[in-house]
Protein backbone atom coordinates (compact mmCIF):
# COMPACT_ATOMS: atom_id res chain seq x y z
CA UNK A 1 0.00 0.00 0.00
CA UNK A 2 1.40 3.22 -0.79
CA UNK A 3 0.83 6.07 1.87
CA UNK A 4 1.37 9.47 0.92
CA UNK A 5 1.15 12.12 4.08
CA UNK A 6 0.09 16.16 4.01
CA UNK A 7 0.80 17.49 7.08
CA UNK A 8 1.47 20.87 8.40
CA UNK A 9 4.58 20.38 10.77
CA UNK A 10 7.60 20.57 9.06
CA UNK A 11 9.80 18.13 11.80
CA UNK A 12 6.94 15.90 11.39
CA UNK A 13 7.15 15.67 7.39
CA UNK A 14 11.22 15.97 7.52
CA UNK A 15 10.68 12.78 10.12
CA UNK A 16 8.48 10.71 7.76
CA UNK A 17 11.00 11.46 5.30
CA UNK A 18 13.85 10.55 6.36
CA UNK A 19 12.11 7.11 7.35
CA UNK A 20 11.17 6.43 3.91
CA UNK A 21 7.61 7.59 3.67
CA UNK A 22 6.43 9.92 1.04
CA UNK A 23 5.06 13.54 2.74
CA UNK A 24 4.12 17.00 1.51
CA UNK A 25 4.33 20.02 4.02
CA UNK A 26 1.83 22.14 3.71
CA UNK A 27 -2.53 23.46 4.03
CA UNK A 28 -3.93 19.62 3.00
CA UNK A 29 -7.13 22.09 2.11
CA UNK A 30 -5.19 23.07 -0.78
CA UNK A 31 -6.72 21.84 -4.26
CA UNK A 32 -3.04 21.85 -5.85
CA UNK A 33 -1.16 20.39 -2.94
CA UNK A 34 -3.69 17.20 -2.97
CA UNK A 35 -3.06 17.08 -6.79
CA UNK A 36 0.00 17.08 -6.27
CA UNK A 37 0.27 14.70 -3.42
CA UNK A 38 -1.74 12.24 -5.90
CA UNK A 39 -5.57 12.62 -4.77
CA UNK A 40 -6.77 12.09 -8.11
CA UNK A 41 -5.33 8.42 -8.08
CA UNK A 42 -5.72 7.56 -4.72
CA UNK A 43 -8.34 5.20 -3.45
CA UNK A 44 -9.05 6.73 -0.07
CA UNK A 45 -8.32 9.60 2.06
CA UNK A 46 -7.83 9.38 5.93
CA UNK A 47 -8.37 12.17 7.51
CA UNK A 48 -7.13 12.81 11.31
CA UNK A 49 -6.80 16.83 10.78
CA UNK A 50 -7.50 17.99 15.08
CA UNK A 51 -9.13 21.45 13.70
CA UNK A 52 -12.80 20.56 13.04
CA UNK A 53 -13.30 23.41 10.39
CA UNK A 54 -10.15 22.44 8.55
CA UNK A 55 -11.60 18.97 8.74
CA UNK A 56 -15.20 19.96 7.49
CA UNK A 57 -13.56 22.23 5.02
CA UNK A 58 -11.45 19.19 3.61
CA UNK A 59 -14.49 17.16 3.12
CA UNK A 60 -16.12 19.64 1.44
CA UNK A 61 -13.12 20.32 -0.92
CA UNK A 62 -12.74 16.48 -1.59
CA UNK A 63 -15.95 15.83 -2.49
CA UNK A 64 -16.13 18.80 -4.67
CA UNK A 65 -12.47 18.26 -6.62
CA UNK A 66 -12.23 14.15 -5.93
CA UNK A 67 -15.90 12.85 -5.38
CA UNK A 68 -14.51 9.60 -6.38
CA UNK A 69 -12.40 9.72 -3.31
CA UNK A 70 -13.34 7.92 -0.43
CA UNK A 71 -12.83 9.30 3.16
CA UNK A 72 -12.53 7.63 7.01
CA UNK A 73 -12.36 10.70 9.36
CA UNK A 74 -11.77 11.00 12.89
CA UNK A 75 -13.96 12.99 14.67
CA UNK A 76 -12.20 14.84 17.96
CA UNK A 77 -15.62 14.66 19.94
CA UNK A 78 -19.09 13.74 19.27
CA UNK A 79 -20.56 16.63 17.35
CA UNK A 80 -17.57 16.94 15.05
CA UNK A 81 -18.43 12.87 14.77
CA UNK A 82 -22.11 14.24 13.84
CA UNK A 83 -20.78 16.59 11.29
CA UNK A 84 -18.56 14.14 9.22
CA UNK A 85 -21.49 11.96 9.23
CA UNK A 86 -23.65 14.17 7.55
CA UNK A 87 -20.92 15.43 5.59
CA UNK A 88 -21.10 11.94 4.23
CA UNK A 89 -17.75 10.83 5.07
CA UNK A 90 -17.71 7.35 3.95
CA UNK A 91 -16.87 6.11 7.64
CA UNK A 92 -16.22 8.02 10.78
CA UNK A 93 -14.69 7.09 14.47
CA UNK A 94 -14.69 9.25 16.93
CA UNK A 95 -10.79 9.69 18.33
CA UNK A 96 -11.54 8.23 21.69
CA UNK A 97 -14.13 5.63 20.83
CA UNK A 98 -11.38 2.96 21.44
CA UNK A 99 -10.18 3.53 24.29
CA UNK A 100 -13.70 4.16 26.11
CA UNK A 101 -14.18 0.77 24.64
CA UNK A 102 -11.55 -0.67 26.17
CA UNK A 103 -11.65 0.63 29.03
CA UNK A 104 -15.35 -0.60 29.49
CA UNK A 105 -13.84 -3.61 28.62
CA UNK A 106 -12.01 -4.56 31.10
CA UNK A 107 -14.41 -2.78 33.88
CA UNK A 108 -16.54 -5.83 32.62
CA UNK A 109 -13.92 -8.32 33.33
CA UNK A 110 -12.41 -6.27 36.21
CA UNK A 111 -16.19 -6.73 38.26
CA UNK A 112 -16.32 -10.95 36.79
CA UNK A 113 -17.43 -11.05 34.25
CA UNK A 114 -15.77 -13.54 31.73
CA UNK A 115 -13.47 -12.44 29.50
CA UNK A 116 -15.00 -13.69 25.91
CA UNK A 117 -18.49 -12.38 27.02
CA UNK A 118 -16.91 -8.88 27.88
CA UNK A 119 -15.46 -8.27 24.51
CA UNK A 120 -18.59 -9.91 22.86
CA UNK A 121 -20.67 -6.82 25.28
CA UNK A 122 -18.15 -4.65 23.48
CA UNK A 123 -18.53 -5.17 20.13
CA UNK A 124 -22.15 -5.41 20.96
CA UNK A 125 -22.36 -2.18 22.23
CA UNK A 126 -19.83 -0.47 19.18
CA UNK A 127 -22.07 -2.26 16.83
CA UNK A 128 -25.49 -0.33 18.22
CA UNK A 129 -23.20 2.79 18.61
CA UNK A 130 -22.22 2.90 15.06
CA UNK A 131 -25.76 2.13 13.84
CA UNK A 132 -27.54 4.55 16.43
CA UNK A 133 -25.02 6.97 14.98
CA UNK A 134 -26.61 8.55 11.91
CA UNK A 135 -30.45 8.78 13.87
CA UNK A 136 -28.61 11.14 16.59
CA UNK A 137 -26.68 12.68 13.79
CA UNK A 138 -30.04 13.77 12.36
CA UNK A 139 -30.94 15.60 15.62
CA UNK A 140 -27.76 16.52 17.31
CA UNK A 141 -28.18 20.00 16.58
CA UNK A 142 -31.46 19.88 18.61
CA UNK A 143 -30.83 19.80 22.13
CA UNK A 144 -34.11 18.36 23.35
CA UNK A 145 -34.93 16.08 20.51
CA UNK A 146 -30.88 14.61 20.93
CA UNK A 147 -31.88 14.32 24.28
CA UNK A 148 -34.88 12.20 23.10
CA UNK A 149 -33.40 10.02 20.96
CA UNK A 150 -30.26 9.24 23.05
CA UNK A 151 -33.21 8.07 26.19
CA UNK A 152 -34.57 6.10 22.62
CA UNK A 153 -31.22 4.34 21.84
CA UNK A 154 -29.98 3.53 25.33
CA UNK A 155 -33.66 1.56 26.34
CA UNK A 156 -33.36 0.12 22.65
CA UNK A 157 -29.58 -0.67 23.55
CA UNK A 158 -30.81 -2.30 27.24
CA UNK A 159 -33.34 -4.53 25.51
CA UNK A 160 -30.16 -5.87 23.30
CA UNK A 161 -28.07 -6.71 26.68
CA UNK A 162 -31.18 -8.02 28.34
CA UNK A 163 -31.99 -10.26 25.52
CA UNK A 164 -28.21 -11.28 25.09
CA UNK A 165 -28.36 -12.72 28.79
CA UNK A 166 -31.51 -14.56 28.13
CA UNK A 167 -28.85 -16.51 25.60
CA UNK A 168 -25.96 -16.19 27.56
CA UNK A 169 -22.59 -16.11 24.88
CA UNK A 170 -21.19 -19.42 26.57
CA UNK A 171 -24.63 -21.64 25.94
CA UNK A 172 -24.73 -20.51 22.20
CA UNK A 173 -20.97 -20.44 20.66
CA UNK A 174 -17.79 -21.32 21.34
CA UNK A 175 -16.20 -17.66 21.13
CA UNK A 176 -17.29 -17.42 17.54
CA UNK A 177 -19.64 -14.52 16.60
CA UNK A 178 -23.09 -15.74 15.90
CA UNK A 179 -24.78 -12.80 15.88
CA UNK A 180 -26.23 -13.15 12.28
CA UNK A 181 -27.20 -16.58 12.70
CA UNK A 182 -28.97 -16.16 16.07
CA UNK A 183 -30.76 -12.99 13.84
CA UNK A 184 -31.94 -15.72 11.08
CA UNK A 185 -32.86 -18.35 13.65
CA UNK A 186 -35.22 -15.74 15.61
CA UNK A 187 -36.48 -14.67 12.05
CA UNK A 188 -37.32 -18.43 11.73
CA UNK A 189 -38.39 -18.70 15.28
CA UNK A 190 -36.12 -20.87 16.50
CA UNK A 191 -34.79 -19.47 19.30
Amino acid sequence: INLTVIDNDSDHVEFLRKVGIKAYYGDVCRPDLLESAGAAEASLLILAVEDEEKSTELVELVRRHFPSLKILARATDRPHFYRLLNAEVDYVVHQHAGSAIELGTEALKLLGMRSNRAIRAARSFEKYDRKAASSLAEVHEDEQAYISRVRERVAEMERQFEEDDRYPVERVDQAWDTSALRDELKEKGGL
